[in-house]
């Protein structure tokens, strides 16, 4: 849609007042587009315009989590989910402002631990394509990965990984499924004054809490280290019923996830993922060897 056009049918809706200062086009992601409405009242706003079932899933989660003061306030949602509107949030996207294994508790307190059970009636992973089960939405992400991966990580790696997203602990390391951020990303992290403002750009997962911690520690390359994830690990209120072992297989897993986006989108950081994964992948298996079984 044209966004003269939707800026007028806002106006009509009374979202936005009729006198507006300014309508700026904001960097955004893939696929949607964002603008930053300036009001004569010195309000601002957030537009956001992308595919429907991706904009339907993002106000689903915003509205369940409403109450939750680090999320954008939804404000308006197009009757056919063609474009949203939301409370802007201060900050930058600027994570070296605050230690990451800092960053990491405050995004466990502000919003992980915030988490609510959801019901798994309509699927697991991703709201708006979901599958049948946590271990097929692993599956179809790894295999997604495998495309860009390519020889960088040895075969027989390779077989663990599938081998891990196999095992039953995929599907007991919680045995309540939550509504997830789903793109838990420092890269959607608005921080000032070493605070964390904000966390914005839901992409909805039906899954475990878990996820999404790891999902933030492997967004950045710096510190990908047992010393920077485990305080915060230590934190999660909600999905920690799990072993050491099974902790460390998530990150590995999730390790995986991120080395195929590097590849994609951030080739430069590739030799320091490729030396986490290292890494990790001897924590897992020397772990496994021992028959770590500590509970957080």
């Amino acid at each position: 849609m044209n966004i003269d056009a939707i800026v007028d049918e806002l106006m009509n809706e009374k979202v936005i007042v009729p006198d507006i200062l300014n309508v700026e086009k904001l960097k955004g992601g893939t696929l949607s587009q964002i603008f930053l409405i300036k009001e004569s009242t010195l309000s601002k706003k957030v537009i956001k315009i992308n595919d429907p079932p991706v904009l339907k899933a993002e106000s689903f989660f915003l509205q369940t989590y409403k109450h939750l003061p680090i999320l954008a306030n939804l404000l308006y949602t197009e009757a056919n989910n063609k474009y949203m509107v939301y409370s802007y949030v201060p900050g930058e996207i600027n994570p070296s402002m605050i230690r990451k294994e800092t960053l990491l508790k405050m995004v466990v307190q502000t919003l992980i631990n915030r988490y609510e059970p959801i019901d798994t009636d309509n699927g697991w992973g991703w709201v708006q394509t979901s599958t049948d089960s946590w271990n097929s939405f692993l599956k179809n992400w790894t295999i997604e990965a495998d495309e860009w991966i390519a020889a960088y990580i040895p075969h027989n790696e390779k077989e663990v990984m599938y081998r891990l997203i196999d095992d039953p602990a995929r599907n007991q390391s919680s045995r309540t499924p939550y509504l997830l951020h789903g793109d838990c990303g420092f890269h959607n992290c608005l921080v000032m004054n070493d605070n964390l403002e904000g966390i914005i750009d839901p992409m909805p997962v039906v899954g475990y809490p878990i996820y999404d911690l790891v999902y933030a520690f492997c967004s950045t390359p710096d510190s990908l280290n047992r010393e920077t994830i485990e305080p915060a690990a230590g934190l999660l209120k909600v999905g920690n019923e799990m072993s050491k072992q099974t902790f460390y297989e998530e990150v590995l897993i999730g390790l995986y996830f991120r080395i195929a986006r590097c590849i994609k989108h951030h080739p430069q950081d590739l030799p320091i993922y490729l030396n986490a994964w290292s890494y990790w992948y001897e924590i897992v298996v020397e772990d496994s060897k021992c028959g770590q079984s500590t509970v957080w």
